[in-house]
């Protein structure tokens, strides 16, 4: 393989490498909404329908959001009993989600998509991972 064919080679290595740290929700111009909305719409129960991580914890695959801050998640709708917080900040767009023991700790840049799911973007994590939530309805999946 020649010089010129091996740079072409890397460059084209390099881009593909660079694109994938892009990942992110949908649009980068969606309004989640103002603070109050956005926790008033997130209330209730969500399974997660889509990660872009292969590994990734399972355990917050169904989360239900309540009123007063809490939230339970489980790896399972009808076991929906391990205890979680959650806040959201309205200027940050950012939704926190925290076990009580501290052992999960998620912060999520979070908007609202156009069908009514929602996407949160997690910046702790050593790569872009994006998690996708659809409203869980209580059908079998």
């Amino acid at each position: 393989m020649s010089k010129k064919n091996l740079g072409h080679m890397l460059a084209v290595i390099m881009v593909a490498m660079l694109s994938v740290g892009f990942a992110s929700c949908s649009s980068d111009d969606a309004d989640g909404g103002s603070g109050s909305n956005v926790k008033t719409k997130l209330l209730g129960t969500w399974k997660m329908v889509s990660c872009s991580s292969s590994w990734y914890s399972s355990n917050f695959r169904y989360i239900n959001f309540k009123n007063d801050g809490t939230c339970l998640y489980s790896s399972s709708a009808t076991d929906l009993g391990s205890p979680c917080k959650w806040t959201y900040n309205e200027e940050s767009k950012m939704l926190r989600m925290y076990t009580e023991d501290g052992y999960y700790k998620y912060n999520l840049l979070f908007e609202f998509e156009d069908n009514g799911d929602w996407c949160g973007t997690e910046v702790t994590s050593s790569e872009n991972v994006v998690y996708i939530y659809t409203r869980y309805t209580g059908k079998t999946e």
